[in-house]
C-alpha cells in the first residue's frame, strides 16, 4: 500500500487477490493524502501474473488548527526586557490547556516553554543588537492532532535616549 506515494504496508492477498489492511495515517498536517495499492508477483506468481495498481483514493485527513497572533507591548531596547503576548486561536475546536511555543529574535532563540492558550511574556533583547528592524518569529511544535502554529512579526530595537535631570542650587556659598 502506498500514501502519497510511499510504501506503508506489505499484504500477502488471498487466493482470490483480495486483500484488507489497517494503518495509521501519519501526522503530516495537510488537508488530503492519496492511498493506492500497487501489486507486484512475487515467489511463483512471478511470470503467471502481471503487476497492477489501484485507482487512487483520496483521504480527507483530519486535524486541528490553532492560529497564532502576537503583539509587542513594550518598547525593545537593546540589554533590557520587553513584552509580548502571544494567543492561540482554535476556533470551535478543543484547545490544549499548554502547548510548547518557541520564540526566535533573528534565529536566536530568545523564549522556549509551555504556554496556555495566552500568554505575556518578558523576552530579553542583547546588548549587542543592533538598533533597526529585526524579526520575531514565534512557533508552535506539532502535538498529535494539533498542526504546528507559526506567526512572525517585524521587532523595532531603538537604543534608550540617555537623559539626566539636573537640579542645581541657586545660591552657592564658599
Amino acid at each position: 500500500l502506498l500514501l502519497d506515494n510511499e510504501p506503508v504496508a506489505s499484504i500477502l492477498t488471498d487466493t482470490v487477490g483480495a486483500y484488507r489492511k489497517e494503518i495509521s495515517v501519519p501526522f503530516k498536517y495537510v488537508p488530503e493524502m492519496k492511498a493506492q495499492a500497487v501489486f507486484y508477483p512475487v515467489g511463483n506468481d512471478i511470470g503467471q501474473y502481471l503487476g497492477a495498481s489501484s485507482r487512487v483514493a483520496v483521504l480527507n485527513v483530519l486535524y486541528y488548527q490553532a492560529a497564532l497572533t502576537a503583539a509587542q507591548s513594550t518598547a525593545a531596547n537593546p540589554g533590557r526586557d520587553f513584552l509580548v503576548s502571544a494567543v492561540f486561536n482554535y476556533g470551535d475546536k478543543p484547545a490544549l490547556e499548554e502547548r510548547d511555543l518557541s520564540i526566535y529574535l533573528d534565529n536566536g532563540l530568545v523564549f522556549r516553554g509551555a504556554v496556555g492558550t495566552a500568554a505575556y511574556l518578558k523576552l530579553p533583547v542583547a546588548a549587542n543588537v543592533s538598533p533597526g528592524t529585526h524579526n520575531l518569529s514565534f512557533f508552535a511544535a506539532p502535538f498529535g492532532r494539533y498542526a504546528p502554529a507559526e506567526f512572525a512579526m517585524p521587532l523595532e530595537v531603538n537604543r534608550v535616549a540617555p537623559v539626566i535631570e539636573v537640579d542645581a542650587p541657586g545660591l552657592v556659598f564658599l
